[in-house]
């Protein structure tokens, strides 16, 4: 009795991985292993500053999931057409880029219930965009944007968009441009 419901459950499974006309990828662990805290957001911003390959900026690419994990459906849809066009399609996408006088590196990470709620302190520290997507963005994640600068300086190369999703960071920059 225990092998055919295991057996049924499989079936369902497969049904339903199969039903879409196309499963989508398990999702898997980054292989750099940057955990989804603010310390491994840090060390990923530091080390794309300095990568001499893309394979770092590359594993940074969201599946169709980690797009519906972030976005609702709707707005996942626009979304990866919209960054495979614009980032991903490239014949090889450039590492994120900083002076070489840019050493320091700042990082903010935010809630995403909080993003969704736009509170004081998401308005005062996260571009303005990110109001017209907050409806969006799902709850329970984090979203963290980032700057090189120089030492002592307060502004230099911003970037924004990395959240983690399924056991993985991934980049969606600017997303407030997928809204046209």
């Amino acid at each position: 009795m225990r092998i055919r419901v295991v057996l049924v459950l499989l079936g369902l499974v497969l049904v339903g991985a199969c039903s879409s006309g196309k499963a989508d990828p398990v999702p898997t662990p980054s292989p750099f292993g940057y955990p989804g805290t603010e310390e491994g957001a840090a060390a990923l911003a530091r080390d794309l500053r300095t990568a001499t390959t893309p394979e770092l900026f590359q594993s940074l690419k969201p599946t169709s999931g980690d797009y519906r994990t972030l976005y609702d459906d709707e707005f996942a849809a626009r979304a990866e057409p919209y960054y495979e066009r614009w980032i991903w399609t490239a014949k090889v996408p450039a590492p994120l880029e900083a002076k070489p006088d840019q050493t320091e590196t700042s990082v903010q990470c935010f809630r995403t219930d909080d993003i969704r709620a736009w509170t004081p302190e998401v308005r005062a520290n996260l571009a303005g965009g990110y109001e017209k997507v907050a409806p969006h963005i799902r709850p329970g994640l984090i979203l963290c944007d980032w700057e090189y600068t120089r030492p002592g300086e307060s502004y230099g190369m911003a970037y924004n968009g990395l959240a983690y999703v399924n056991q993985r960071w991934v980049f969606t920059p600017k997303p407030w441009r997928v809204l046209g």
